[in-house]
């Protein structure tokens, strides 16, 4: 399988358990001029973005932790568009990571914080 291959299949199975977990998903890979967001979702009344990392080596690192500052900067910039965009600028919002391995799926809610969101 090819690295994209990979990651489409690695957010599927993270759809299908955000999905399991509650969660109504709005968009998925959506791109902005500043970056990606891999899905938008709702849990109850507050707005996710939920970035999803893979690994299939474990050994090279946990799939969460290979989120860096400059990723994180970047996933706030595509979340800032896609509130405009769909004029949710007053709505919560947080940003989740959904990590992804051989074995399991785990959901870190609120992993990171960004100013201004």
């Amino acid at each position: 399988m090819s690295t994209r291959e990979i990651g489409l299949e690695a957010e599927s199975r993270a759809e299908h358990e955000l999905i399991r977990l509650g969660y109504r998903i709005l968009a998925r890979n959506f791109r902005a001029r500043r970056g990606e967001l891999d899905v938008v979702a709702e849990e109850g009344e507050t707005l996710c973005f939920v970035e999803v990392r893979s690994r299939g080596r474990l050994d090279l690192g946990r799939p969460e932790e290979t989120i860096g500052a400059e990723k994180r900067r970047r996933i706030a910039l595509a979340a800032e568009e896609w509130l405009i965009a769909n004029a949710c600028a007053d709505r919560l919002c947080r940003f989740d990571v959904m990590a992804v391995d051989e074995d399991s799926v785990t959901l870190f809610r609120d992993a990171f914080r960004q100013d201004g969101l």
